[in-house]
């Protein structure tokens, strides 16, 4: 199997072992979304039934919805051509053996074995690449590039996390701190959307950096292609300081952004410094008269050293400066070299108040 048809396998097993999960305890719609997950591939259904295997293994029992299941199970099967499903096995009880070719994909069935451990209360420690399925994080200072199940792929700045809820016509990302650079795979029948508090940008075929600010501000940048940034419905409605919301909508393409904050709408950028926005990338901080409050917390994603500002003065002075984002004691040695502020060195981190 190729690197990437592995990949998206692995990812297939994790969302077949969550369901599993989460269909004792589901509502109608919840099952309605189980079946349209399980016609999207003749694999869903082959992870599924893989994973109930395992899981049986560990419980010594099945489920109590099992009757269920299979219900849902044997429709998805029954569906039209159209539904691009293919007859893989009839009912739960003939599920696949485990063969030679099933110890291969061991990584896949050792995923599926840990959710169900961990749905039949067994303390486990879960990879730090995931939080819980389909929610990707990452700690101070990692950086690290996802592939989804789509074929887009999503580069991750330090502390920021993302959930994914893809379904039959839609795959929705929600970012839920932090950064990231989104490439994503066209697919006219299923648009691509990043949410976050403020804002929903949809992708038309492109690439595009978004960055949830600790501030709450959501800024867009448009590497290639061409997105559409939208305020979303629940901000506009709690919103008390725009009242004008003809910028609730605008389209930006390469080259250009968008600002976006409860208090402004969307504010368009004609012209984006892409090189200074993906300069994360390369670990590199580049800074054009910014706070330094705000540099402070760029720092912070990037090492445990802790910058203290002391005093408004400190806070809002601005900085002009290009600085290496795990090295924060050249930013110290900057500012000791201003003669402005008085500052308190230790290894943990300086204190900065001004003279």
């Amino acid at each position: 199997m190729k690197p990437l048809e592995d990949a998206s396998r692995d990812i297939i097993a994790q969302q077949a072992a969550q369901w599993l999960c989460e269909l004792p305890h589901s509502d109608a719609g919840k099952r309605v979304d189980f079946v349209q997950w399980l016609k999207r591939s003749p694999a869903h259904i082959e992870e599924f039934l893989l994973a109930s295997t395992i899981c049986a293994s560990f419980a010594r029992e099945r489920t109590s919805n099992s009757d269920e299941v299979e219900r849902l199970i044997a429709a998805a099967l029954q569906a039209p051509p159209s539904a691009e499903v293919t007859q893989l096995h009839a009912t739960i009880d003939e599920r696949p053996k485990v063969t030679a070719d099933l110890a291969r994909r061991r990584g896949r069935m050792a995923a599926a074995a840990a959710i169900c451990m961990l749905a039949l209360g067994a303390v486990l420690i879960v990879p730090w690449t995931i939080d819980r399925l389909n929610t990707y994080t990452t700690h101070t200072g990692e950086q690290r590039t996802i592939r989804l199940e789509d074929g887009s792929r999503v580069q991750m700045n330090a502390r920021s996390k993302f959930v994914v809820r893809y379904s039959a016509d839609a795959r929705d990302l929600e970012l839920l701190e932090g950064e990231a650079v989104f490439d994503v795979q066209h697919d006219t029948q299923r648009p691509f959307r990043v949410h976050t508090p403020d804002a929903v940008i949809q992708a038309v075929g492109t690439q595009f950096n978004v960055y949830r600010q600790a501030s709450g501000r959501t800024v867009v940048s448009v590497l290639e292609g061409v997105v559409q940034v939208t305020r979303d419905a629940a901000d506009i409605q709690a919103s008390t300081t725009v009242e004008d919301t003809s910028n609730a909508r605008v389209r930006i393409r390469a080259g250009q952004g968008a600002d976006v904050s409860r208090d402004r709408g969307i504010e368009k950028q004609e012209s984006t410094d892409i090189a200074r926005v993906m300069s994360w990338q390369s670990r590199r901080l580049v800074f054009r008269e910014d706070r330094l409050e705000d540099i402070a917390n760029e720092f912070a994603r990037y090492s445990p050293y802790r910058l203290e500002l002391n005093g408004a003065d400190v806070r809002d002075k601005r900085i002009t400066g290009t600085f290496d984002a795990d090295d924060p004691q050249s930013l110290v040695m900057f500012l000791d070299s201003l003669g402005t502020f008085r500052i308190e060195s230790s290894a943990a981190g300086a204190q900065i108040t001004p003279y």
